[in-house]
């Protein structure tokens, strides 16, 4: 993963897009050491990244084509974002982890996972582009899941740059959205929001805490997500739970009283 990652954060895939190139070509672009930059290609080659050519030049696979800039369906910022410091030094304990049953960041980083992203913007904006890849791919099946007809209004809590409210919002022209997670993020929802052509039909908000258990940020311990988990949640904040698809998409309303 490391060394798919370094890659990525060399650029080499979009140095070589469209026309294969000698790991020399590759290094004098990416200003790296010639000898290292081949080991690292050569590696990635095995791998199925890229195509390593009779003539010694390389080219991208169909994988080294999804890490590639803006490239659709993309996951250059996922394999960044899942071997950042929160990730990397967090799986470094797995140990810890399993005997604990905890999540690491807060016993490696003195921080709970997004109280770091908080502190750390650079990083935590790099783990929103993470998110947005993911949701990328994961949004169709959110849309093949789920029936919005009738739906008005949305709210993505802990939504990231709001990438998977926006393309809920696509598909339902006639819907509203609202995008809400930490201060830190909210810059690069709104900016994401605007670029999308959305800001008259969607908003971002901040809230002030968040669940590091809901979020692959408390690597390395993942719990399977279940209908239990969101209807507490819904129900500690006052609202009623209306149905939870596959452990993640809740429909809720607010809990009317009589007075």
């Amino acid at each position: 993963m490391q060394a798919v990652a370094a890659a990525c954060k060399l650029g080499i895939p979009d140095i070589i897009a469209g026309d294969a190139r000698s790991a020399d070509e590759v290094a004098a672009k990416a200003k790296t050491d010639t000898g290292a930059t081949y080991r690292l290609m050569r590696a990635l080659a095995g791998l199925g990244v890229f195509e390593r050519r009779a003539d010694g030049r390389f080219a991208n696979t169909a994988v080294g084509e999804l890490l590639r800039e803006n490239a659709a369906g993309g996951l250059k910022y996922m394999f960044q974002g899942e071997t950042d410091h929160v990730h990397w030094q967090s799986w470094e304990r797995v140990v810890d982890a399993v005997k604990t049953g905890l999540p690491r960041p807060k016993a490696v980083f003195g921080l709970a996972a997004f109280e770091y992203y908080e502190k750390n913007v650079e990083d935590g904006e790099q783990f929103g582009r993470a998110m947005q890849n993911v949701s990328n791919f994961a949004a169709a099946a959110v849309l093949e899941a789920y029936d919005f007809s009738g739906v008005r209004t949305i709210m993505d809590v802990g939504g990231g740059n709001g990438s998977m409210a926006l393309a809920i919002l696509r598909n339902h022209p006639e819907m509203k959205g609202k995008v809400v997670d930490l201060p830190y993020i909210e810059p690069q929802a709104k900016q994401t929001i605007q670029a999308a052509g959305a800001a008259s039909r969607c908003a971002a908000g901040t809230v002030t805490s968040k669940s590091a258990t809901l979020s692959l940020a408390s690597a390395p311990v993942i719990k399977k997500r279940t209908a239990s988990g969101p209807r507490r949640m819904v129900s500690s904040a006052g609202l009623t739970c209306r149905s939870v698809v596959r452990g993640a998409i809740v429909s809720f309303a607010p809990q009317y009283r009589s007075v």
